[in-house]
C-alpha cells in the first residue's frame, strides 16, 4: 500500500528508491510477528541500537531464548553483515542469530542462520509452539 500511495508501481522504480531497505525491513518484520501471532507463539519484539551504530532491526524473545534478527535487501549477504551480527549477537548474549535477506543460498549453523525470508518463516512455523 505504501509503494502505491508512492506512485512506485514497478519493481525496478522501487528498487530504486532510496528508501526500497527500510520499507523491506518493515515489511519483513510485519510478517514475522504477525506469523508468530498466528501460530501462537508468546513473544517479545524489540530494537537496538548502541551509541557506537551497532544494531538489530528485530530482538526477540521467545522460550527465554533471545533471538538476533537482521534483515537485509541485497541477495548474497556479506560475510561482514554476519561478523557485524555476531559481534552485535554477543552483546545481548543472543541465543540464535538470524541474517534475513533474498538469499538463494541458506546457511544454517548452530547459532546463527542467514535464510531468505521464505526459509525463515518456515523454519519459525515448524518450531513447535509451547
Amino acid at each position: 500500500m505504501l509503494h502505491a500511495l508512492l506512485g512506485v508501481h514497478r519493481l525496478d522504480g522501487l528498487l530504486a528508491q532510496p528508501w526500497v531497505g527500510m520499507s523491506w525491513e518493515g515489511w519483513v518484520i510485519e510478517q514475522i510477528l504477525t506469523g508468530l501471532n498466528v501460530n501462537g507463539f508468546n513473544h517479545e519484539a524489540f530494537f537496538l541500537r548502541t551509541g557506537d551504530g551497532y544494531e538489530l532491526d528485530l530482538v526477540l524473545k521467545i522460550r527465554g531464548e533471545i533471538w538476533a534478527l537482521e534483515i537485509k535487501l541485497p541477495t548474497t549477504p556479506s560475510n561482514a553483515d554476519l561478523e557485524r551480527l555476531k559481534k552485535t549477537g554477543k552483546l545481548i548474549n543472543a541465543d540464535k542469530q538470524n541474517l534475513i535477506t533474498k538469499t538463494r543460498q541458506e546457511i544454517y549453523g548452530e547459532k546463527t542462520i542467514s535464510p531468505n525470508f521464505r526459509g525463515f518463516l518456515r523454519w519459525i512455523t515448524e518450531l513447535k509452539t509451547p
